[in-house]
């Protein structure tokens, strides 16, 4: 492989690094990207990176791509330094890579397209600079020639723990055992390091005057009493009036219920919190495409079920304590649900003939109605005083709060 070459392809997997971290920071909830992946009305990177296809045995395919492009930084990287042997090595390693990632660039694409009904334009970048790659290394060479390389670095890598251990082997493949096993450390490292790093919970600058004080949430309905009751914390007259819009099966709003439990501890009897549903799933909510939140409007509607039972708080902060089942029918999944949250104490019989009769769905529709209208964008979404708190964290609500209370 040419040296121009080699730094070509750098060059595309640096571009890969970067939208794999985008991706996988997205993942985690930051809302970073968030205008691209608004842009047009296919784009919905919650519904792609939210879906049953985002995981591949519990392991996120935004995690692998960023383990992926990082590997191969760093091969490519030590490449610069290694003999013409070892450039040899890693034009065959590399060829037998972006096929295989050109391969499920497609595979992905069409699931996202076609089942999903929704595309991600981060993962499409990657779909493409995996083509692009492909294109890279296979430009100058035959298909027979393309082939025997893919062929020779998978059998490279097969026969990689028996070279290692073997003295005749090492000496002839050190550098390349050595550097493709210490880029597997380095790249597994990073990918476990480096979102954390990087999504660190920075003060975000909160324009404080727009919280006003003793302002009552017009804007919203709320009711407290009957069937389509909104649940809620705390005294009506506080001075802080909070209202959420959350979906349990949301990995951001897990942390976001998390947040404001303590914050309704730390600041208690001053706030009044009102929580409201808005599941990012298709079976209950018509403006999120097929393939988004499997388990969303069931847990919605199994929380509002319990709060039949006076369980309603109980029952959403289990929901949001545990994973949901991956990798099994949701039917299945849902009878594991269900059959946890009785052990806290729910009456089985009620719990099931709420869920058949569907009498807490419309309640459910209602906020999802209600959530269109504010011209939700995302979950969790929250409001106080009748003010949006643009990308909530537990630090700039705390800083709204004691203005607030000032």
């Amino acid at each position: 492989m040419s040296l121009s070459k080699r730094i070509l392809v750098l060059i595309l997997v640096i571009l890969g690094v970067w939208i794999a971290l985008v991706l996988e920071l997205r993942s985690s909830g930051h809302h970073i990207g968030e205008g691209i992946c608004k842009a047009k009305e296919i784009f919905n990177c919650e519904a792609v990176t939210s879906s049953k296809w985002s995981q591949i045995f519990g392991v996120k395919l935004s995690t692998l791509g960023l383990f992926y492009y990082l590997f191969l930084f760093f091969i490519c990287f030590c490449s610069f330094f290694g003999r013409l042997f070892f450039v040899d090595k890693l034009k065959n390693v590399l060829s037998l890579f972006v096929l295989i990632s050109s391969v499920l660039s497609l595979y992905y694409f069409i699931i996202s397209k076609f089942v999903i009904g929704a595309l991600c334009p981060f993962c499409i970048m990657l779909y493409v600079l995996s083509l692009v790659l492909l294109v890279v290394v296979f430009y100058g060479n035959s298909v027979s020639d393309f082939i025997k390389s893919v062929k020779d670095g998978l059998r490279f890598l097969i026969t990689l723990p028996v070279k290692f251990f073997n003295k005749n082997s090492f000496k002839e493949n050190g550098f390349s055992l050595i550097t493709i096993i210490l880029s597997l450390v380095a790249a597994c490292s990073l990918t476990i390091t480096l979102p954390p790093m990087l999504y660190v919970k920075k003060e975000i600058p909160v324009e404080l005057s727009q919280f006003q004080k003793h302002q009552r949430l017009d804007k919203f309905t709320e009711i407290s009493e009957g069937l389509e009751r909104d649940f809620s914390i705390g005294p009506e007259d506080a001075p802080i009036q909070l209202v959420e819009f959350s979906d349990i099966e949301c990995p951001y709003c897990r942390r976001m219920f998390f947040a404001i439990d303590e914050l309704l501890e730390k600041f208690e009897g001053k706030i009044h919190f009102v929580y409201k549903n808005y599941p990012l799933d298709s079976k209950c909510n018509d403006g999120i495409p097929a393939g988004g939140h499997e388990y969303a409007c069931y847990a919605a509607e199994l929380a509002r079920c319990a709060g039949e039972q006076d369980m309603f708080w109980d029952v959403l902060e289990y929901l949001f304590s545990e994973d949901f089942p991956r990798n099994i029918k949701v039917e299945e999944g849902q009878k594991l649900i269900i059959n946890s949250i009785i052990e806290l104490g729910l009456d089985r019989e009620k719990i099931n003939s709420c869920l058949s009769s569907k009498r807490q769905l419309q309640k459910i529709k209602q906020d999802i109605i209600e959530g269109d209208a504010l011209e939700l964008m995302a979950t969790p979404t929250i409001w106080v005083n009748g003010s949006k708190v643009k990308n909530p964290t537990i630090e700039s609500l705390n800083k709204i709060f004691k203005f607030l209370l000032e």
